[in-house]
């Protein structure tokens, strides 16, 4: 089906949204109308202009203070060079209008790897991508783009898997023009990142006035949720869709799940306050966080919309639904906030319970009857028993009570550690008898993330569903 809008003609997409069809010709209408001289002389500009700006980015004080100064730009501009020579490898299979596209986004900081030892300022960097935009992009768009952006300030460009997606934003709205949509988000403002998957569609961050303060877009719903208050960095594509991490979760193709990179540090703070990446997080924390994105999302796979890591499919806590859409008369779609449905349900498939007491191991078993849990139970007193049991076993998750004896040996304890020592990949749960203090106080003596509901059930039923944190 076809609509015409604002001098555009659209096709309605099966799964909501709307494709123009006017923009289809943009990369080819480039190379006719500008020579590559001209292109190679605003790139060659808009790099100058970059490498005038680029110092080196310091993971920690010690290395900072081990570089003079006086000797610190210098070191940026060689960073920086370096970088660009083995880029340009990497892009030259693009076509003149990514390659162009690429050079002036924000290559620099959310690039993988090579760039995390430059650093460039956005706000000066900026005035030299929106030149190169408004002198060789802007003229190619369809009248009735160039009449709706016109008034807006250019903020990101993304290029990424033959496709680009160019986002431009006033005080509360975001118009993202891609090769294929023109989408129009409102209630939004703030950060300028921008990232497209691999189906080309944009993934943007902003902040709002819903719950967390923050929301994601990711071209078919805008999402807001109480746990989106970082401004952690962005988008990484997987065999499947696209993952991002927020304060304390994940989100993957608009499923809500617990946060994937407990390591993360970024992923624990909230809000967005000074520090070297302007957020509560350090640059070396910041890095960090980059590399495991990566190397969890490369562990990843969407299969049939399930969510697997290293083969274990992940349980979501809740779903965005598509946002709805309207084509406005300007030609840009306009998407509300999605709703999003929580799901409540056992997260872990295997779960082992070590305990001296049969009885109540009895009672844990024949409260979660009706679930979908495979318990299996070790009712010993002897803390070797129960460790190489675990192990064997490579159980989702133990409940472990601390006190295997009479004599109150905290038996539990040395089996947690003994478990973190080897990397056990099981969610422990501490499940004493004791006071919610002294749990807490157990905790704090494992090293490695752990889930403190005690004996009582309900608690334990919130910790196996994940939302003990959120009591």
């Amino acid at each position: 089906m076809k609509i015409q809008k604002n001098g555009m003609t659209f096709t309605v997409l099966p799964e909501g949204g709307f494709t123009c069809d006017d923009l289809a010709g943009l990369p080819a209408a480039f190379e006719e109308r500008w020579s590559s001289e001209e292109i190679q002389d605003d790139t060659a500009r808009h790099l100058a202009a970059l490498r005038g700006l680029a110092r080196p980015r310091f993971v920690s004080d010690e290395e900072r203070d081990a570089v003079p100064e006086g000797h610190r730009k210098a070191l940026g501009e060689e960073r920086f060079d370096e970088v660009v020579a083995s880029l340009r490898a990497r892009v030259c299979d693009l076509d003149p209008f990514q390659q162009f596209v690429f050079w002036i986004s924000h290559w620099w900081h959310f690039l993988d790897g090579e760039a995390e030892g430059i650093c460039v300022s956005f706000i000066e960097a900026q005035e030299s991508s929106k030149l190169a935009i408004r002198e060789r992009v802007f003229p190619l768009f369809p009248r009735g783009v160039q009449r709706a952006v016109m008034d807006a300030d250019f903020l990101s460009v993304a290029v990424g898997g033959g496709h680009f997606a160019m986002l431009f934003g006033g005080t509360s709205r975001r118009l993202i023009v891609t090769d294929t949509q023109l989408f129009e988000l409102r209630d939004v403002h703030g950060y300028s990142y921008l990232g497209i998957t691999a189906e080309g569609l944009p993934v943007a961050r902003s902040r709002c006035n819903r719950f967390g303060g923050r929301a994601w877009f990711d071209g078919r719903r805008l999402m807001a949720h109480p746990q989106f208050q970082t401004c952690a960095p962005g988008m990484v594509v997987i065999d499947g869709g696209y993952k991002v991490n927020t304060t304390r979760a994940t989100i993957v193709n608009g499923a809500h799940y617990a946060l994937v990179d407990e390591a993360d540090a970024v992923a624990h703070t909230t809000g967005s306050a000074g520090g070297p990446w302007g957020a509560t997080f350090t640059s070396a924390e910041g890095i960090q966080s980059i590399a495991l994105a990566r190397q969890s999302g490369e562990r990843m796979r969407v299969e049939e919309g399930r969510v697997k890591l290293d083969g274990r499919e992940l349980k979501p806590f809740g779903m965005f639904t598509p946002s709805s859409v309207q084509l406005l008369d300007n030609g840009f779609a306009l998407y509300g906030w999605s709703d999003y449905h929580e799901i409540v349900s056992i997260r872990y498939d295997r779960v082992i319970i070590v305990d001296d007491r049969s009885d109540w191991i009895d009672s844990v078993v024949s409260h979660f009857a009706d679930d979908d849990v495979a318990f299996e139970v070790f009712c010993t007193d002897h803390a070797g028993v129960a460790l190489s049991g675990i192990l064997r076993s490579e159980p989702d998750a133990v409940l472990l009570d601390m006190h295997l004896t009479d004599e109150e040996r905290f038996d539990g304890l040395w089996i947690a550690n003994e478990l973190a020592k080897r990397e056990f990949s099981g969610r422990i749960m501490i499940t004493s008898g004791s006071g919610l203090r002294q749990l807490q106080a157990m905790q704090a003596l494992i090293h490695v993330a752990t889930d403190a509901p005690g004996k009582d059930l309900d608690r334990i039923q919130l910790a196996l569903c994940g939302r003990l944190s959120d009591e």
